[in-house]
């Protein structure tokens, strides 16, 4: 599980991938599109390719 900071196009593309996630997220913002949590490589990788979401490390 990696820390990960994920910008999706839209607002319903990040509600989208909330809902099929239903994980907790540490911090979510819909107007600014970006959510941060705690995620597997699979689950970055369904959010890159499905939802066309830009991944970036939420450490800084």
């Amino acid at each position: 599980m990696v820390m990960v900071k994920l910008v999706f196009p839209s607002p319903i593309l990040l509600w989208e991938y909330k809902s099929i996630l239903r994980k907790r997220s540490l911090q979510i913002t819909y107007l600014k599109r970006w959510i941060i949590c705690r995620c597997s490589e699979a689950e970055i990788e369904l959010a890159e390719q499905a939802f066309r979401a830009k991944v970036t490390d939420a450490s800084r």
